[in-house]
């Protein structure tokens, strides 16, 4: 009897760490995800009272971004974005959360170490990363591409900074995906207490494009 427990218990241990082998080699888990299109653009004033915003949540464009970028834990205050697009924009809405908005890092030197959020894109899955940080303060800053024609607003109100975006498709210098265009695409950021980095899909390295999630972008 002893000796069939054992030997079941050694198989078990076995399996379960041929599991987590296999786990490990096939690497993190990327999201596929939606980018909804939209009826009508939002205005971008920080007060998402817009159709858009609704039309995102419910074609699937919500997301939570609220896991640090080792997958190792889950933040204390989680980022909600909504995301949708036309043939001129792409436009996204992030909802911060602190215990004191007018307390949030805006003036260290490099923007990627204050309280950001940021947008890492992919076109297509070919080519350069592009990415763009959107800083509480309203500074927009750059993997070194351009920003120009982007559009950012902050609010802040209580425990909540709503920072609403929209990045044409000219400043990144494609054309308006068509339904069924597939792009790597990160939700990510950076708060600075504590210090952490965050994305709504676990990568330990943003800006690598085997790394990234998968935006679809939908009807």
């Amino acid at each position: 009897m002893f000796k069939r427990l054992t030997t079941a218990m050694v198989v078990s241990v076995c399996l379960v760490l041929g599991l987590a082998a296999m786990a490990a080699a096939a690497g993190p888990s990327l999201l596929q995800f939606t980018i909804p299109m939209v009826d009508k653009a939002p205005v971008i004033d920080g007060i998402l009272d817009d159709a858009a915003w609704l039309d995102a949540s419910i074609k699937g464009g919500k997301f939570i971004s609220d896991v640090s970028s080792t997958g190792a834990a889950l933040v204390d205050y989680p980022r909600i974005v909504y995301a949708g697009y036309d043939a001129d924009a792409l436009y996204v809405a992030y909802l911060m959360f602190a215990p004191d908005v007018n307390a949030l890092k805006t003036d260290d030197a490099k923007w990627f170490y204050n309280d950001e959020v940021e947008l890492i894109m992919q076109p297509n899955q070919t080519g350069a990363v592009v990415q763009y940080g959107f800083v509480t303060n309203g500074d927009i800053g750059t993997n070194g591409v351009s920003s120009e024609g982007i559009k950012n607003a902050i609010v802040k109100d209580g425990v909540r900074v709503v920072i609403e975006i929209a990045v044409p498709w000219s400043t990144i210098g494609v054309a308006a995906p068509k339904v069924g265009d597939k792009w790597g695409m990160h939700f990510s950021g950076y708060q600075t207490n504590p210090p952490l980095w965050m994305s709504h899909s676990q990568a330990s390295g943003f800006l690598k494009p085997e790394l990234m999630g998968t935006a679809v972008f939908g009807e």
